[in-house]
């Protein structure tokens, strides 16, 4: 006999508790209920009724986090409510901001002299397909604009949100789709870093 629950049940849910979750909270219920649930199409599920504003009445925003799974690091959303912080999120990797540190040894030096004039630096994806953008680009941010000390980051095509900065300064995203060793531009438009083939 298969379980009685839904995607949007389960969300309901956990969104009336105000607890934060994640897409793999739901397929996690969902198996829970005798339900063979794949999660490929839960986080499809639960990505849509985000987009189409079916979180909204209950003040639920999310958060691309990355989550501390032991051996390994992911990066996931995090649907929490809007004042919230989403690092609270029991398995978000703890962020702390400013710590003094040299920056990472991703960055070319001289780069920068040959840049476009609106490149403010020049970076190698290193291995895991990670992109670090260095503690100099934060720098050039506008910090009072900033959410619960996050940036806003914006990758071939992809916006990364409230992404919050290791613990030497730097904050790393994960772009998949872009091959280890390519080089790319940072820029700075609206507040929000931009990254783009260089």
């Amino acid at each position: 006999m298969t379980g009685t629950k839904s995607v949007t049940g389960i969300m309901s849910d956990f969104m009336v508790k105000g607890e934060s979750f994640t897409a793999f909270d739901v397929t996690k219920e969902l198996r829970a209920d005798g339900q063979d649930a794949r999660h490929y199409k839960v986080k499809s599920d639960v990505h849509r009724v985000f987009l189409n504003g079916g979180m909204s009445p209950f003040g639920y925003t999310r958060t691309l986090v990355t989550l501390d799974l032991g051996n390994d690091d992911a990066d996931a959303f995090v649907y929490h409510d809007q004042t919230v912080d989403p690092y609270n999120y029991p398995l978000a990797k703890k962020q702390t901001v400013g710590v003094p540190v040299a920056d990472g040894d991703n960055t070319d030096a001289g780069d920068d002299e040959d840049a476009e004039p609106d490149v403010v630096a020049t970076v190698k994806v290193v291995t895991e397909n990670r992109v670090q953008i260095p503690k100099k680009v934060l720098q050039k941010l506008d910090t009072s604009k900033q959410v619960l000390k996050s940036y806003d980051i914006s990758c071939n095509g992809r916006d990364y949100y409230g992404r919050f900065p290791e613990s030497d300064g730097r904050v790393r995203i994960t772009a998949a789709d872009i091959p280890v060793g390519t080089k790319l531009n940072l820029k700075i438009e609206n507040n929000t870093v931009h990254i783009s083939p260089a």
